[in-house]
C-alpha cells in the first residue's frame, strides 16, 4: 500500500484534498458503519481530526500550528460532533 515516495501523510493527504474517500484511511471500527444514520456524521467527524493532525505535522515548524491552537481546535471538533 504504501510505497516509493508515499509516505502516511501522503496519504492521509491525498484522502483528504484529492476528493478521495477518506473513510479508506480511517479504521472501519471508528466509523461504524452499521448506523447508516451516524455514518457520515463519524466521517466528517475523523476527517477533521485528520486534517488537525496534518497541521500538527508540517514540515516546517514555522508552518505547524502550536499546542494552544491544535487544542481549541480539537476541542471545537469535539463540541461540533459528540456534544450535538
Amino acid at each position: 500500500m504504501l510505497g516509493g515516495d508515499l509516505t502516511l501523510k501522503s496519504w492521509v493527504q491525498s484522502s483528504l484534498y484529492n476528493n478521495e474517500s477518506s473513510s479508506e484511511v480511517i479504521d472501519d471500527r471508528l466509523l461504524n458503519p452499521e448506523k447508516k444514520q451516524d455514518f457520515a456524521k463519524n466521517v466528517q467527524c475523523v476527517s477533521s481530526i485528520l486534517e488537525l493532525a496534518l497541521k500538527c505535522c508540517a514540515e516546517s515548524p514555522g508552518d505547524r500550528i502550536n499546542m494552544k491552537e491544535a487544542l481549541s481546535k480539537l476541542q471545537k471538533i469535539k463540541d461540533r460532533f459528540v456534544n450535538c
